[in-house]
């Protein structure tokens, strides 16, 4: 019996620290994002997806993570800063669901 508590503490205590390291990981991995995200429009990507954009003759669907946001900037639906925040907030949501 007393075994048995005994080891449910250390499992407890071992749980907590694995979540405290996922949580501290998952701040490191929100900072990244924002930098790479940042470092990606300082570097012009608005320039090389507007090639892609005006220069396919049949609208192909792109799937990645900001396409269309900033597909809608050049229709003029969106302001650029909204674009890289909705960008940011949607890149951590698909990191969310792949760690958990």
């Amino acid at each position: 019996m007393l075994y048995e508590k005994i080891i449910n503490i250390y499992i407890k205590k071992k749980i907590k620290i694995i979540k405290i390291g996922l949580y501290n990981n998952i701040k490191n991995i929100y900072k990244q994002i924002n930098n790479n995200v940042n470092f990606m429009f300082k570097n012009n990507i608005i320039y090389e997806i507007k090639k892609i954009f005006f220069n396919i003759k049949k609208k192909k669907k792109i799937n990645c993570i900001g396409y269309k946001l900033i597909c809608n900037f050049f229709k003029k639906k969106n302001n650029l800063l909204n674009i890289i925040n909705k960008i940011k907030i949607y890149t951590k949501k698909y990191v969310k669901k792949q760690i958990i």
